[in-house]
């Protein structure tokens, strides 16, 4: 996981957070992959939290189906800042 986070650091925090929104979009993360994929967004979380509110209220979020709305609608909820 440090070698992911090194790499994901010399992204462009724009970069990082469409990266993260893909993640979120198209995987269903459970139990391990999810605190996986907290520990990576870790020092993001902010920023991602702050984007996928931005991203809920984009015409792009209206035109997914409804379990990726539910996927990102749960991140917005539990995410921690």
């Amino acid at each position: 996981m440090e070698k992911e986070n090194a790499e994901l650091t010399t992204l462009s925090i724009e970069s990082r957070l469409a990266f993260y929104t893909v993640i979120l979009r198209e995987c269903e993360l459970f139990a391990a992959t999810s605190l996986h994929f907290f520990e990576l967004v870790k020092n993001d979380a902010s920023n991602l939290k702050s984007h996928l509110q931005a991203f809920e209220k984009s015409p792009h979020f209206s035109k997914l189906d409804a379990d990726r709305k539910r996927r990102i609608r749960f991140w917005i909820e539990h995410i921690t800042e």
